[in-house]
This record gives C-alpha cells, sequence and structure tokens, in this order.
C-alpha cells in the first residue's frame, strides 16, 4: 500500500513541477491504484515514525560513504565503511537504502596503455614467490609496477615498489614517460631509505621495462640486490625482473583508478575554495535535519542550490549565468555519467522556493563561530574577546509579497523600496559575523538583537552603540555570563557611587517601573540580572576632539559590567571601544562590495529574501574565515588584507580547478578507514 501511495504522491510531483507533462489527478490515479483516496491523503499528512527517522540517519551516512568514493562503492563497501564507523546495519539494508537513493556505483573500464609488453628474451627465472604477496617481516619481499593517472596536462606515469609486509610505498618515480630511468628511480629510492634484509625478493610483471638489460645491470649495483625469480621476484644482490603480471599492485592501481573517476556533474559543482569551509557533508548533514533531502533524482539536487545561493553573494550577474560560472570550470573534463544542461531561471527559482529558507539558517548556524585565536591583532581585551553588536538595512525588490512582509520604511528616509533588517553579532579582530537575527524594519533594533542573546558566552566582551541599551536587554545579555560595554545616551542618569583610581566611577543602572517606588531588588541579592531592578555598572567617560575646527568635541560615555580598573583599565576600555567600528566596516563589506552599491537584495518573496540574507551571510563568513587564516599565515593583521581582493580571488577560484570537487577523497583516519561523519562535527 505504501508503494502505491509513494508512486501516486511522485507523479503528482512532477504535475506540480511541469506545466507541459500531464499527470492525472489524485482522484483518478487513486481509483486506478486500487487505493482510496482519504487513506493516500492519510499517509501523506502522517508524521514519520521512528523507524523512517532512523532510516532516513542511515541513508544520509549512506550517501556520505557512497559520494566519498566518488560514487564507485557497491553496498558491500559501503557496509564494511558502516561497520568502521560503528554505525549497525545489514548488507542487505544498506543495499535496500543504496536502491531507494538511486545509488549506482560507476567503475568505468577505459581504454588502457599496454604497459606490459615482453621483451622476447625468455629470461629463464625462478618463482620466488609462488604468488604468495606476504612477508614476515619488512624489507623481506617487495612488488613494483607501473600505473598512469589522467591530469589536466596528459598521462602521468608512476612507478612504485611497495613492502608487502607493510604495505608501505617505499620507493616511487613520476614522469610523463614509463621509460626504463622511471624504474630505475623507484627501485633506487627503496633500496636507500629502506633497511632491507639479506636475500630480499622484488616482484615485478613481465613487461619489457622491466626485463630490459638496463634495469637488470642497474639493480646489479644496488645493496642487498640478489638474484632474481620467475615470476619477477628479484633476490637482492643481482637484479632480474619477473615474468608474469602482479595481481597484487594491479588491484591497487585498479581501485585508485575506478575511484578518480566517473562522476555526476552535480556531485563536483561547489563554490571553490570556500567549499572546504562549507563541506558536502555538513550541508547534507543540515538538509536531513530541516527535511529538504530530495527523495528522487533532480537536475538542481538541494546540496546544488545550497550552493548556488552562496555564489549568487559572490556573483552580480543573472541566476543561469552564476550557475554556468559553478560549471565552467567542469565542462572539459567530461567525467559525469549523464548529460546535464544549466537549468533555466525559472527552474532555479522553483528549485529555490522547494530548498525554503531553514537549510541555509541552519548551515549559517553549524559553521560560523569565532575565528580569532591567541594573538590575533584587534580581537582581544586580555582575555576577553571583542565582540560586537550592530546593524544593517537592505533593500529588497518593490514585489507586492515583499510590501507585505516587510513593508515599507517610514519617517523620513522615504526610500522607495520595501527594506530587511538584520541584526549580527559580530568579532571585531576577524570582522567575521557569528549570529545573525532577522527582522522587518517596523521592529525596533533592541527586540531583534535580544534573540542574539543564546549566541554570547562567558569570556566574551560584547559591545554596542548607544541605540542599543535598554536594561531588559543589559539584563538578558548579562544573565549569558559574557561581559558587556555599551555606549548610552546623555539622557540616561548615572549617579556616582565610588570614583575610582583610574579616573572611572562606579553607578547603577536601574529598570523604568522603579525609578520613582521605593523597593529595589539589587543584583546581589537574587543573582540573575533579570530578576534585579538594579544593577551596578562601571562608567568610563571621555571627550575626543576633532582635529577639523568645525567639528564640536564629542563626549563618550561608556557603561561596562567589568567593574575592578585593576583587572582593565579605563583607558584600555576607551581603546576596546573604538575596535567596535571593525565591526561596522564588516557590514559595510557586505552592504557594498557583496552587493552592488545601491542594488540591495534581489529576491522576489519574502521566504527567498531570508534564504539569500543566510546565503549572503554564509559567504561572507567563508571569504573572512580564509582571510584570517591566511593573516595568522603570514602574522599580520586581517584587517590589513583587502577584502575586495579576496573576493575577485575567491571569483577566480569558483570557476578554476579549486572548483572540480566539493569533497575530500582521501578523508581516512591512521587506520585507513574514512572518519566518521556524525563525529565530524
Amino acid at each position: 500500500m505504501t508503494e502505491k501511495f509513494e508512486f501516486i504522491d511522485a507523479e503528482y510531483a512532477v504535475y506540480q513541477e511541469s506545466d507541459d507533462v500531464y499527470v492525472p489527478s489524485i482522484v483518478k490515479m487513486c481509483w486506478w491504484m486500487e487505493v482510496s483516496r482519504s487513506g493516500f491523503y492519510e499517509w501523506r499528512s502522517a508524521p514519520e515514525s521512528a523507524t523512517a527517522k532512523r532510516r532516513g540517519i542511515l541513508a544520509l551516512i549512506v550517501r556520505k560513504s557512497f559520494d566519498e568514493s566518488d560514487g564507485t562503492y557497491g553496498y558491500r563497501r559501503v557496509h564494511a565503511d558502516l561497520a568502521a564507523w560503528g554505525v549497525p546495519a545489514g548488507p542487505e539494508l544498506v543495499r535496500s537504502v543504496m536502491r531507494e537513493l538511486g545509488l549506482e556505483p560507476c567503475q568505468p573500464r577505459p581504454w588502457r596503455f599496454s604497459l606490459t609488453e615482453g621483451d622476447g628474451l625468455g629470461h629463464d627465472i625462478p618463482d620466488h614467490v609462488k604468488r604468495d604477496f606476504t612477508a614476515a617481516a619488512p624489507g623481506e619481499k617487495m612488488v613494483g609496477d607501473i600505473t598512469y593517472i589522467p591530469t589536466w596536462e596528459g598521462w602521468l606515469f608512476l612507478a612504485t615498489v611497495i613492502d608487502c609486509h607493510t604495505k608501505a610505498v617505499i620507493g616511487w618515480a613520476a614522469d610523463d614517460n614509463y621509460k626504463t630511468p622511471l624504474i630505475e628511480k623507484a627501485i633506487e629510492m627503496a633500496a636507500r631509505n629502506h633497511l632491507l634484509a639479506d636475500g630480499a625478493i622484488f616482484h615485478s610483471d613481465r613487461g619489457s621495462n622491466y626485463q630490459c638489460r638496463l634495469v637488470n645491470e642497474h639493480g646489479n649495483h644496488l645493496p642487498h640486490f640478489h638474484r632474481a625469480t620467475r615470476p619477477g621476484s628479484v633476490n637482492y644482490g643481482t637484479y632480474y625482473p619477473k615474468c608474469f603480471s602482479s595481481g597484487f599492485l594491479s588491484a591497487i592501481f585498479g581501485a585508485v583508478s575506478d575511484e578518480v573517476t566517473g562522476d555526476r556533474l552535480t556531485d563536483r559543482i561547489g563554490i571553490g575554495v570556500l567549499t572546504r569551509l562549507v563541506p558536502r557533508d555538513v550541508v547534507d548533514e543540515v538538509l536531513a535535519e530541516t527535511g529538504r533531502r530530495e527523495k528522487r533524482s533532480r537536475l538542481l539536487p538541494a546540496h546544488v542550490v545550497v550552493y548556488f545561493v552562496m555564489a549568487v553573494a559572490i556573483f552580480s550577474d543573472g541566476y543561469e549565468e552564476v550557475m554556468r560560472r559553478l560549471v565552467g570550470g567542469l565542462q572539459f573534463m567530461r567525467a559525469w555519467q549523464r548529460e546535464w544542461s544549466v537549468p533555466t531561471t525559472g527552474a532555479i527559482s522553483q528549485a529555490r522556493e522547494r530548498l525554503g529558507e531553514a537549510p541555509l539558517k541552519t548551515l549559517f548556524e553549524k559553521i560560523a563561530g569565532p575565528l580569532a585565536v591567541a594573538g590575533t591583532p584587534g580581537a582581544w581585551l586580555g582575555d576577553r574577546r571583542l565582540m560586537a553588536i550592530d546593524g544593517v538595512k537592505l533593500d529588497v525588490p518593490d514585489t507586492p509579497a515583499n510590501i507585505e512582509g516587510f513593508g515599507r520604511p517610514g519617517g523620513l528616509t522615504r526610500r522607495p523600496f520595501p527594506q530587511i533588517q538584520v541584526i549580527g553579532l559580530g568579532e571585531c579582530g576577524t570582522h567575521a559575523v557569528v549570529a545573525a537575527e532577522i527582522g522587518t524594519v517596523s521592529v525596533g533594533e533592541r527586540e531583534i538583537a535580544e534573540k542574539l542573546a543564546p549566541a554570547l558566552e562567558p569570556g566574551m566582551l560584547v559591545m554596542a552603540d548607544r541605540g542599543f541599551y535598554s536594561f531588559p536587554l543589559w539584563a538578558e545579555f548579562m544573565a549569558t555570563g559574557a561581559d558587556l560595554l555599551f555606549r548610552v545616551a546623555s539622557g540616561v542618569k548615572l549617579p556616582p557611587a565610588e570614583v575610582l583610581p583610574d579616573g572611572s566611577y562606579l553607578s547603577e543602572i536601574n529598570s523604568k517601573g522603579t525609578r520613582s517606588a521605593g523597593y529595589r531588588i539589587p543584583l546581589s541579592v537574587v543573582g540573575d540580572p533579570r530578576r534585579a531592578t538594579h544593577i551596578p555598572v562601571r562608567v568610563v567617560e571621555y571627550t575626543i576632539t576633532g582635529s577639523a575646527e568645525d567639528r564640536d568635541p564629542e563626549v563618550f560615555r561608556l557603561i561596562t559590567t567589568v567593574l575592578d580598573p585593576e583587572e582593565v583599565t579605563a583607558a584600555e576600555i576607551a581603546a576596546a571601544y573604538h575596535e567596535r567600528w571593525e565591526y561596522e566596516i564588516a557590514l559595510k563589506e557586505i552592504e557594498t562590495q557583496m552587493l552592488e552599491p545601491g542594488s540591495g537584495l534581489r529576491s522576489k518573496s519574502p521566504e527567498l529574501v531570508r534564504q539569500e540574507l543566510w546565503g549572503l551571510l554564509l559567504a561572507h563568513y567563508a571569504i573572512r574565515s580564509l582571510m584570517t587564516e591566511a593573516a595568522g599565515s603570514a602574522g599580520i593583521d586581517p584587517d590589513r588584507l583587502s577584502f575586495m581582493r579576496s573576493i575577485n580571488v575567491v571569483r577566480r577560484q569558483v570557476t578554476d580547478q579549486a572548483a572540480f570537487s566539493p569533497r575530500t577523497t582521501g578523508n581516512r583516519n591512521s587506520d585507513g578507514h574514512r572518519r566518521d561523519p556524525r563525529k565530524s562535527h
């Protein structure tokens, strides 16, 4: 029954996505399939069962294993991965899940060079190996062979020598040809860098490269080489290669060759160097969490749409052109299994609507975090991380849906477009936005900022301009354990209670309801600032005089939760507060450098506007992460790097070979197994 319901649902989904395909109504399909219409609707609206949820998680892990093999693993090898990761699942269950996901391993057999050609000399070499490729100790038995690897500049030929005991490569050489010197270099490296036992055996195939007299004579001069054996074994002392092929190395090289070819184009789409910071496995995990994982293969899979939304923040071109840039670096490879064409703008918009806002928001919350390390300039005040809260307003298209969802800005601005408002928590030293909340212009900044409280933590010094101060917001932020440093307006009454040696003084702030009442609930009594009516603060006042004669001096009045002047002096607090402007610069980077000045966002519905904004924040964070890493490697302040130049570097990398694969195929532990995707975060 369930299979019939799934068939009807899938067929009806085709009808919804395309007007060109005729699909009968649900009433007719239920009648033809001999199922009740009420039963179908009940099945479709029923919540996902616990078994289905477990199967969904298993499907995510199975896809992880399959994708990391570049689509070459069958169900047995995927099951071996799951067993290594401690995931309980039988082989048949894995096989069933792979069938449901449409995961078919592809191991192409392209035309190959013939690297095994006898020289016709007919050496009578005894067989010392007898197809036993095991050894009791390192350095007793080695095997050698040549393979070829396709590269962007042609074929690369690789000659190796592998120890049969450790299975380690102890000698290798690479060149653009497979002539005798290539083998000589690999053998010489093995003899020079590896401790070989007396009477050790070297095993190779019967190719003319290994049988030629030059190699034999070269081996005679190497230490420990003895007489060779028949199928190509070599007893170190004098050197003669074998005469029959080495299945041991052929199997290894065959697996390597299979796992680097045969892809689907959509599995290769990434966002260049930024894909390292937003890896495919994290995207798949988020899609599963938010229920956006597709049940069938599409022209635009959900993970591609996620990368596309981020790419829209990097490029200002139209939808189709942005997608062409994503696949531009892959077109000439022709390594995917099926034909793939760039979708139309309408198809991309529909794919974005299917994806929604939730995956991008969840992805940002999962990835974004402070970037500064100990010693990063401008990021610390003692052991406190300098953070700031501020907001930016962005124009959105003037569509009926956006006007209804966001409204037009009022007041004296008279801007012609609706606007969306985002309040973010950022790291001053790196310009990284680590948390954000989205609201409309009709909602106050303080109300939106209050939702950022879960992102605050002890060890932070959170700064904000005078427009953000309110007693409820201060109490909410203070309850997180973070230290606060706010500028307050001149109208806020702060009577001095005690003047401190550094010129600052202690005072207290109180809630509105107690200013004229005769009762007070001190913080020292209740402990929780949200329950207190009076909270002690330290006040730092100073004046900044501009260089221009026509500029009036400006008085700054700051309040902070750091009450001890011996811990942080007033001068240090004043200097730290001015680092807050670094975060304002970060918001300007988003507003005027990632977006075209005066252009705003491009989406035409509130859901897609928020989705685009989360993609914009993700792209900015990824770029800032790369800049911080580069600055740390060079030992300079991240503020000294040009954000605009960094964007241009990323834009070039998206269309260059850095965009070739969003996955790391060598993601393995020291024991040879790939890492458990459930423990990657």
